[in-house]
């Protein structure tokens, strides 16, 4: 999980930081937000938020035993 979720965030942080300075700058009009976000999907967003989502579960579960 750790080299994919490393992989998946570094193209996603590259296309975030360039796309919200090129947004704030007004390079790319704001209305382009919609396709910005399809976009982070399609680089893996969801996939991202599934490895998250699996790790926060595990620490929960352990949690659990702890107690």
């Amino acid at each position: 999980e750790d080299k994919r979720l490393a992989q998946l965030k570094a193209d996603l942080n590259t296309y975030e930081a360039e796309m919200f300075t090129k947004m704030v700058i007004g390079k790319e009009p704001i209305d382009k937000f919609d396709e910005y976000v399809e976009t982070l999907y399609g680089l893996g967003l969801d996939e991202v938020l599934e490895i998250y989502e699996a790790g926060h579960a595990r620490y929960q579960e352990m949690a659990k035993k702890e107690k």
